[in-house]
């Protein structure tokens, strides 16, 4: 019985140790979830700034694409009209056959 009884308080013991220890393993914690905070608002405020960079460059690319379809338009009308109005007919005829099959 005392044997149990000299375990159980070796064993008390050693929990009590432990559990002492705790505060002393955690009291970084903090400054570690500061640090953490400070990385994420870095990654947020740079992905910001590369999706407007992003942003503003499709915009470009799709003005200047605007721009282009317009300059070729006005150098080339007639073929413009031809190549429109045979998409317009290529269209049409496939329309007309997917609505003839049902």
């Amino acid at each position: 019985m005392d044997r149990v009884i000299r375990d159980a308080g070796a064993t008390l013991y050693d929990s009590a140790r432990k559990f002492k220890d705790i505060p002393d393993k955690f009291k970084d914690v903090p400054e570690k979830f500061s640090e953490m905070k400070e990385a994420v608002e870095d990654f947020v405020e740079d992905s910001v700034t590369a999706a407007r960079r992003a942003a503003r460059q499709g915009r470009r690319m799709a003005d200047d694409f605007v721009q282009d379809s317009v300059r070729e338009v006005k150098r080339h009308p007639v073929e413009t009209a031809a190549i429109a109005l045979g998409v317009g007919f290529g269209v049409g005829v496939i329309v007309a056959l997917l609505l003839k099959r049902k």
